[in-house]
């Protein structure tokens, strides 16, 4: 998919300007991606499951307790092996944990 209008789409963090789109192998071209995207956003699955990804991403699992218990965190690359989680308290305002492995 071609950025035609030359839109500011951003950097990637080895400085590389991003520009046109690259499309998946399993899309023929730009209308193939468009359908089998929106097909995938209007089926029952996510229709059924989207209300559980919005209390991750801008709801109340989105930090402290609640976002433990979702494991709603970033995980950690080798050779940490950890996951981060951002918990909000009263006293810290920001306080950054790590665990091994996922929370449980």
């Amino acid at each position: 998919m071609l950025n035609s209008q030359r839109l500011h789409l951003g950097v990637r963090t080895n400085g590389q300007v991003l520009g046109d789109v690259e499309l998946p192998p399993w899309a023929t071209d730009h209308k193939d991606f468009v359908a089998k995207m929106r097909q995938a956003l209007e089926s029952d699955y996510v229709r059924q499951h989207l209300h559980h990804w919005i209390d991750l991403v801008f709801g109340y699992k989105q930090r402290g307790e609640e976002a433990v218990k979702a494991n709603n965190g970033i995980p950690i690359p080798p050779p940490f092996n950890g996951y981060l989680l951002l918990i909000l308290t009263p006293e810290t305002q920001q306080c950054f944990i790590t665990s091994p492995t996922r929370v449980q």
